[in-house]
């Protein structure tokens, strides 16, 4: 169903390879009337985007490597440019923003933009971890009556970049999102709760994001339109979830990224390695459970918190079995089964020096163990000793001469 085409959209983190995968997808399943600007940190790299690279996104899959043209490039404000310091204009308004930086750039990019976001706006975010979007309200978008719309994906595709704006797709995963409106009228999951249907047939529906009577509908389209955007790009398998359905789906991906990635790192070898000592599957599976133990106070906190003073001990909800620590600990081993030859981004992380993402991984799983109001402290030392290795790893040189 097509309701509205989108004349303008604005892409962050489309360097990296799944922003650069999507950004591909997207560009050549748009109209030629739309625009996809790429937004680049100053001008020097938005010069470098236009320039050297002809504003072009390459993507080879099975040994056929394919182009996407068209792209336009800007800063986050371009009217703030030391070319333009005398010549000063309000920004154009944003209506539609993906974002698949990496986690620690997120919230300064977004700062950077708050301007130019409006209640009528919606952010589409790709990013690793867990917490980017709760961060994110809390510190910039703290009043609901004037904070964009958000929709939160996550995807399991496997890319790696080849060259600049250049890459491979070498696993064909899926791209799960939810939406999450910022108007409470709207019940943009109602297709996930109708009883006329099977519980197979029941599924998000974009008609029902913009209700027959709302009063400012205009205020919903780019919502409804980002979601047909993500319908649109078949190649990459999108599925529209319900958000506790996506939210663990993002744990079960937090706890492959949270272990595999730091034992990599500090090891200094491809996923596969990992299979080959049963040390490693004595740390995964310690790590699981301290998982899986962190998911149920957080579950056990949520129904709390929400029944308040008439929770009862009988309001108690069984963590999903996704989450349950064998569950978990089979869920890392066969990602390592399918990836044996992979490099964790944080290993290329430490290699060349770049800040890690530790912090939104397996740093976020300690502090959910911290913050959680449990009335027994959750112990986490695998986890604990996995963060603090990366931080030592990343603080010392790979190559010494001894």
């Amino acid at each position: 169903m097509s309701l509205f085409a989108p004349s303008h959209v604005y892409f962050v983190g489309v360097h990296g390879p799944i922003g650069g995968l999507l950004a591909f997808h997207l560009r050549r399943n748009m109209p030629s009337t739309s625009n996809i600007t790429v937004i680049r940190r100053n001008s020097l790299q938005m010069d470098d985007f236009v320039g050297k690279q002809n504003g072009a996104v390459h993507v080879t899959k099975d040994g056929v490597r394919r182009a996407a043209y068209g792209f336009l490039a800007s800063i986050p404000n371009p009217s703030q440019s030391a070319r333009r310091r005398t010549n000063r204009i309000p920004e154009n308004p944003i209506d539609i923003l993906f974002m698949s930086t990496r986690t620690f750039s997120a919230k300064p990019m977004l700062s950077m933009l708050k301007s130019r976001l409006n209640r009528s706006s919606t952010v589409v975010m790709l990013q690793n971890g867990l917490g980017v979007y709760d961060d994110v309200v809390k510190e910039l978008f703290t009043d609901p009556a004037t904070r964009p719309h958000f929709v939160i994906a996550s995807h399991s595709h496997r890319v790696y970049q080849q060259g600049v704006l250049d890459f491979i797709h070498t696993h064909s995963g899926k791209l799960e999102f939810s939406v999450l409106p910022n108007d409470p009228y709207v019940q943009a999951e109602a297709g996930f709760h109708n009883q006329a249907l099977s519980p197979f047939d029941r599924a998000g529906r974009v008609e029902d994001i913009i209700p027959p009577k709302h009063p400012h509908p205009e205020r919903l389209h780019s919502l409804a339109t980002s979601v047909q955007l993500l319908k649109s790009v078949e190649e990459l398998n999108p599925t529209w979830l319900s958000n506790s359905d996506l939210q663990v789906l993002i744990r079960e991906r937090l706890v492959i990224d949270s272990i595999v990635d730091p034992l990599t790192a500090v090891m200094r070898c491809t996923n596969g390695y990992l299979l080959t000592t049963d040390y490693a599957r004595h740390i995964i599976s310690n790590a699981c459970n301290e998982a899986s133990k962190i998911f149920q106070a957080e579950l056990n906190q949520s129904t709390r918190d929400t029944a308040g003073k008439n929770w009862t001990p009988s309001m108690m909800r069984a963590l999903p079995d996704a989450l349950h620590p064998r569950t978990l600990e089979s869920t890392v081993m066969d990602y390592l089964k399918d990836s044996p030859g992979q490099m964790s981004q944080m290993l290329s992380d430490v290699r060349k020096g770049k800040p890690t993402e530790v912090n939104h991984l397996t740093g976020r799983l300690l502090k959910l163990a911290t913050d959680l109001k449990s009335e027994a402290k959750i112990p986490v030392p695998t986890l604990r000793v996995l963060y603090n290795l990366v931080g030592m790893r990343s603080s010392i040189p790979l190559d010494q001469n001894m």
